[in-house]
């Protein structure tokens, strides 16, 4: 989680082709801590996307990018992933598990 920034999308590349979500969307995500020293209340933009699980299941480069609503058109940031990754395999294990 990062509070960094106003969430406004979130793009997957499954080997440089956009992926789809089933289902994209951001919401209000309210953070506050009240205590005797400090008060602090904030909100902002964060996402929610589902996808299917077999875009994880074939591919050898995934890419994440988030877009800042501040700047709409430009990435404010991009993670890579690679399929021999941690991530990957456990979500193609988990996958193989529920298919069977």
């Amino acid at each position: 989680m990062e509070f960094k920034s106003e969430f406004q999308e979130l793009r997957l590349y499954r080997d440089n082709q956009l992926v789809r979500p089933i289902t994209p969307g951001r919401q209000i995500t309210e953070q506050s801590i009240d205590s005797p020293s400090m008060t602090f209340v904030d909100e902002a933009y964060s996402g929610w996307y589902v996808y299917e699980a077999q875009v994880f299941t074939t591919g050898q480069m995934y890419r994440f990018e988030v877009y800042d609503a501040r700047e709409p058109g430009r990435v404010h940031k991009s993670i890579a992933v690679p399929a021999n990754s941690k991530l990957i395999q456990q979500i193609r294990r988990d996958f193989d598990v529920l298919s069977k």
